[in-house]
């Protein structure tokens, strides 16, 4: 506590949903998919590669096209049924593998992610103790962290005690996966075409290289293309998908068995948790023993019932909502409100994007340093004030919480 009155975050927890990575990027040269164009035609040469994804295209997109809320409830009511068609489990087995290249390319093609370092280095200058909580697949963030401050070369290193940020992938991550003992056939493809064909997982998630891309870009030109560059089995290496190839190389050690993708479906409210028991653990004890701790959200849309109930109940100091613009975060805002504990005034949304967010330094570090002197004297919300809205704009603004 301050001697102003004002208050300093001892403990913070950063929720990232995939708007953060897709804001992540600020040279507008690629950006990472959002939900809802995981199945964009700018990802067709990927599609090709698995055929049980590729003939369910055309109906996956035609679900997209009512947004990434109507494309989860189509992948959890069509593919993820246990009870579906045959057809239907071939595809829901192949889409890891699929969503797994897809995002690698998505890691490996975000040059410049200037907006996350604009967000983690002023969150470890100013913060004791910050806690990650990413529901994305891509190693965008992980790779920032691992070149900047301290390397994720095993799971541990995503919890370890001698650091004071930790990294928990609640939905798995890219280069994440399940040992498995069989299904690599001559040609490498049979996952991609039977994928649903006795999958036997042999262990616990393990982990392989991170994305190079902040070291090695040597195979930049392949990565869009119809076949790998010599660099890609490197990215994800044992992992069975863009790297089914791998198993077959000369120097792949006979005694390893490939790696089935470790990364949940988007399903929407009905999303599971794939990461690690101790990685679950470990965020749970850093809830549980943090006294109004602070919350920032960014890019996350509040509704999986898996991650909301980690929340349930949970007494924050404060809790800030960066999303597309005021209105959705707003929204999010309230649906937050709905699962945790804020002081009056407290929960606030920000009137503008991360990349506005992150663009004014004064912005974070004021929400860092003192976040009940950060945002603007306004409820912007409140029908009983007559407010011009302008003037909120790249202010953090206190809601109106019914």
């Amino acid at each position: 506590m301050r001697d102003d009155g004002g208050m300093s975050i001892s403990r913070l927890f950063v929720l990232l949903g995939a708007g953060a990575s897709r804001g992540a990027v600020s040279n507008g040269a690629y950006e990472p998919p959002l939900t809802s164009e995981l199945f964009a035609e700018r990802f067709n040469g990927i599609l090709l590669r698995y055929p049980a994804v590729d003939t369910a295209a055309a109906e996956i997109r035609r679900a997209t096209a009512r947004g990434g809320v109507a494309l989860e409830k189509h992948l959890a009511e069509k593919y993820a049924a246990p009870d579906g068609h045959a057809h239907a489990l071939h595809t829901g087995r192949a889409l890891p593998l699929y969503l797994q290249e897809v995002l690698t390319e998505a890691s490996c093609c975000a040059w410049e992610p200037r907006n996350y370092d604009l967000l983690w280095r002023p969150i470890l200058e100013h913060v004791d103790s910050v806690t990650f909580i990413t529901l994305n697949y891509d190693t965008i963030l992980d790779g920032r962290l691992a070149a900047g401050d301290a390397p994720l070369d095993t799971l541990e290193d995503y919890i370890a005690s001698d650091r004071r940020w930790s990294l928990i992938k609640l939905h798995g991550s890219i280069n994440w996966g399940y040992p498995i003992d069989n299904g690599i056939d001559d040609t490498g493809s049979y996952y991609a075409h039977r994928p649903s064909a006795g999958i036997r997982a042999t262990g616990p998630i393990e982990m392989t290289r991170l994305a190079p891309w902040f070291d090695d870009r040597e195979w930049q030109g392949h990565v869009s293309g119809s076949t790998p560059g010599p660099k890609l089995g490197a990215v994800v290496a044992r992992c069975v998908g863009n790297a089914l190839r791998e198993a077959r190389r000369p120097d792949y050690p006979a005694n390893r068995a490939p790696l089935f993708p470790a990364l949940a479906l988007p399903l929407g409210a009905n999303d599971r948790f794939v990461c690690p028991d101790t990685h679950v653990e470990h965020l749970r004890d850093q809830l549980d023993s943090s006294k109004d701790a602070t919350l920032l959200v960014i890019g996350y849309s509040a509704i999986d019932s898996s991650v909301l109930d980690e929340l349930r109940g949970k007494r924050l100091a404060a809790c800030a909502v960066v999303d597309r613009n005021f209105e959705t975060a707003a929204i999010v805002g309230r649906r937050l409100a709905e699962i945790v504990a804020v002081p009056d005034r407290m929960m606030l949304a920000f009137d503008g994007d991360f990349a506005d967010f992150v663009a004014d330094d004064s912005q974070l570090t004021g929400f860092l340093t003192n976040p009940r002197a950060a945002f603007h004297e306004s409820d912007r919300e409140n029908p009983d004030r007559d407010e011009d809205h302008a003037s909120t704009k790249g202010n953090l603004v206190s809601i109106y919480v019914h």
